[in-house]
């Protein structure tokens, strides 16, 4: 099933900028590449407003101890549980549905 969703999920063709219809695979890519290479290219970087990278070291510090623990069971049991029914499942199609079974 999964392999059926992929094949039907995918970009068949686009239109370029130009007007031009690509179908090739890679004309596709290469559209969509340049598409956001020229999106991005275009837009400077605002830095007015950000946090230092000082502060935000020593805000990250404060979380060091948590983030580097070791993982619980418990912790994982927690989120399996706090998971939607049949919700978002990943590329392999699996449901929280079957963690929370299992």
């Amino acid at each position: 099933m999964v392999s059926i969703r992929r094949r039907t999920k995918c970009i068949d063709s686009i239109k370029q900028e130009d007007g031009t219809v690509v179908s090739e695979q890679s004309d596709i890519s290469n559209a969509i590449y340049g598409f956001f290479e020229q999106k991005w290219m275009v837009q400077g970087i605002i830095e007015d407003g950000w946090p230092s990278l000082k502060s935000q070291k020593n805000y990250l510090a404060q979380f060091a101890g948590v983030l580097d623990g070791e993982v619980t069971k418990d912790e994982i049991w927690a989120v399996v549980r706090s998971l939607g029914r049949n919700k978002a499942p990943g590329g392999d199609g699996i449901t929280a549905s079957f963690f929370k079974y299992f």
